[in-house]
């Protein structure tokens, strides 16, 4: 689970947010660094999920006000759905595998 609090963009969708917290399970699958001085927005979060963590994009889509956002390790070939919920000025973000 990661929170955030959101920036919103011209058209008042979320567009970025200032990260409140990340869990452990976050930063263990994210391999995200300790520190997280280089991580401190929604959008920085971007190159970890494709770099760090060596995640390719398999699938995105929107229901009931979240969206959806599927990727598969290349490593592991482990699949992982993201989700973005937006929730008044904050966004939470989790991230749970999909048995495969």
């Amino acid at each position: 689970m990661i929170a955030a609090v959101q920036a919103p963009g011209d058209n008042h969708k979320m567009q970025d947010g200032k990260i409140l917290m990340i869990n452990a399970y976050a930063r263990r699958l994210l391999k995200l660094p300790e520190a997280l001085d280089c991580v401190n927005s929604v959008r920085d979060l971007g190159p970890w999920f494709r770099d760090g963590a060596m995640w390719t994009r398999t699938n995105i889509f929107n229901q009931d006000g979240q969206t959806h956002v599927h990727f598969r390790d290349r490593a592991t070939e482990t699949s992982y759905r993201v989700t973005f919920t937006p929730l008044d000025r904050f966004v939470l973000i989790s991230i749970i595998e999909i048995p495969g």
